[in-house]
């Protein structure tokens, strides 16, 4: 059994025995070394598991994106119940003569009372007694009514012209079409994530900066990837992420003492993330910097693909 496997193993009797740090720990090891979507899937689960929603959401987001459809349930680790054999049904014992209800007898009905006689009708009033009402309009005088000239309606003002350097912006905070959203997916998301960070006011501040951390571990950049981490230190009141964030701390740190070079492995994943966000120079750059390396020859063979795709009519 191989270590990935073995630590995925573990994990999954970490979550059934509510370990949650353990589990979390393990599993983000495995994913580390190999980031498959069941190991994606195994992860949520974890956070799921331990209360950490966005968290979870993340990985199941990357599950989703490797395969292609969505999970229907997070794994679980706990064992399913063994089927119960089904049981033939027992006809109810009879009932007692003593113990049978008898049915009530009918009540009889009410005989609906007789309606009151009507009321006469009044007597019409006499003639000398009936009001008459005479209108007689009050007569107007002439001059008191102001006579108005009439004419032309007044010209209206003409409207001011709008200044042609400020654009028309019907709702607030509309976006300016002008200058539209640059930035890369990976770019727009991190400067998401550093805004919700500055809002202290987050109940998920440690899921973010630990969203953040990683982020800048996958792209090597250490500095900020511990500065994050141990923001997570921090601002996980539950304690759960600190084994984990720990382990990643002292790697960080056995990197840094080597010189912190990415292997071989890694440089062709950087390769290829910049070909698919058209960083062409970039990852012309790195497929070259790998085939002129000592590394295996299926990462040679990769590199290779990989500057076809970039040049696929051979100008490369």
């Amino acid at each position: 059994m191989t270590g990935m496997s073995t630590s995925v193993q573990q994990g999954r009797e970490a979550i059934r025995e509510r370990n949650f740090s353990t589990a979390i720990q393990l599993l983000r090891r495995a994913y580390r070394q190999e980031p498959s979507a069941d190991n994606a899937l195994w992860l949520a689960s974890a956070y799921t598991e331990a209360g950490y929603s966005q968290l979870a959401s993340l990985y199941r987001e990357i599950y989703q994106e490797k395969t292609g459809k969505a999970p229907d349930l997070v794994l679980s680790a706990k064992p399913s119940p063994a089927p119960t054999p089904l049981q033939p049904e027992q006809p109810a014992p009879p009932t007692p003569q003593s113990q049978q209800s008898t049915l009530p007898l009918p009540l009889p009905r009410r005989r609906p009372s007789p309606l009151p006689p009507p009321l006469p009708k009044p007597a019409p009033l006499p003639q000398s007694r009936r009001v008459t009402w005479n209108y007689t309009p009050t007569p107007i005088d002439p001059n008191s009514l102001t006579q108005v000239p009439v004419g032309p309606e007044p010209a209206t003002p003409p409207a001011e012209p709008s200044d042609p350097a400020t654009p028309y912006r019907p709702v607030r905070h509309a976006p300016d079409l002008s200058q539209p959203q640059r930035g890369t997916p990976l770019s727009r998301r991190m400067d998401a994530l550093h805004r919700q960070f500055l809002d202290r006011a987050t109940p998920h501040i440690a899921e973010i900066a630990l969203q953040l951390a990683e982020a800048y571990d996958e792209q090597d950049n250490y500095r900020e990837a511990q500065r994050f981490y141990r923001e997570v230190l921090d601002l996980d009141r539950t304690l759960t992420l600190r084994p984990m964030v720990l382990e990643r701390l002292e790697e960080i740190r056995a990197l840094q003492a080597q010189g912190g070079s990415p292997s071989v492995h890694r440089l062709l994943e950087m390769a290829d993330q910049h070909r698919e966000l058209d960083n062409l120079e970039t990852a012309e750059a790195l497929y070259r910097q790998l085939l002129r390396s000592d590394a295996p020859l299926e990462v040679h063979n990769a590199a290779r693909k990989g500057l076809i795709r970039l040049y696929p009519d051979g100008q490369a």
